[in-house]
């Protein structure tokens, strides 16, 4: 499973609405992107139409605001040409965008590939709606993602990984000094901590 995000409208109707997404458990790639010529959906799907046609089972999932535009109507012809048609998933703008994050980040902690997607979908979350009230949590999916990844990499990346997890919790605790997830985000810390530790010593 995997992300690439954008669209939502926040409405109090669609908040709470479950989620339900078609195709085999595992192989599922999400984009989060509305729809926008900025956001090459066309590259996307052909990209995903090579790794359907060798890797068959895997499925796209996008979500995101189309505006029923010639954009969107090319969009909508290649999603259902004969290779993409039972394969590419499109679910309209939801709301609840953030249950999306929450789950592909929890299975990522058993594939690298989900943990990233992870991040990038928070980037994007938090990029095209910086007033949204699911900000916070964006946030802390990403820097979860980023120290689990850090944390259980290899040697040869994962300086540079701890390094980066440690700036994404630091800017965390700037923007939300007084957060509810405090005790989430000091154990993170002290995970980076203890990786970085190994790197200082070996410098001396």
């Amino acid at each position: 499973m995997y992300f690439l995000r954008n669209g939502v409208s926040f409405s109090s109707k669609s908040e709470n609405k479950t989620i339900e997404l078609k195709g085999v458990e595992r192989k599922r790639l999400v984009c989060l992107a509305n729809f926008r010529p900025q956001k090459d959906h066309k590259n996307l799907l052909e990209a995903f139409s090579l790794v359907v046609q060798k890797h068959p089972g895997y499925s796209l999932h996008l979500f995101g605001q189309n505006w029923n535009d010639d954009y969107f109507e090319e969009i909508n012809q290649l999603m259902n040409g004969a290779i993409l048609k039972e394969a590419v998933y499109y679910y309209g703008s939801h709301a609840n965008v953030y249950e999306i994050l929450k789950q592909y980040n929890k299975l990522g902690e058993f594939n690298f590939d989900m943990l990233k997607s992870a991040v990038a979908a928070s980037e994007n979350f938090v990029s095209d709606f910086p007033g949204s009230i699911y900000r916070e949590e964006a946030l802390l999916v990403k820097a979860d993602a980023l120290t689990y990844m850090a944390v259980n990499s290899f040697e040869q990346v994962q300086k540079k990984r701890l390094e980066s997890a440690k700036t994404s919790i630091m800017a965390f605790k700037k923007q939300y000094p007084n957060s509810r997830f405090e005790k989430e985000i000091t154990n993170m810390m002290d995970q980076i901590e203890n990786g970085l530790q190994q790197y200082t010593t070996e410098s001396k």
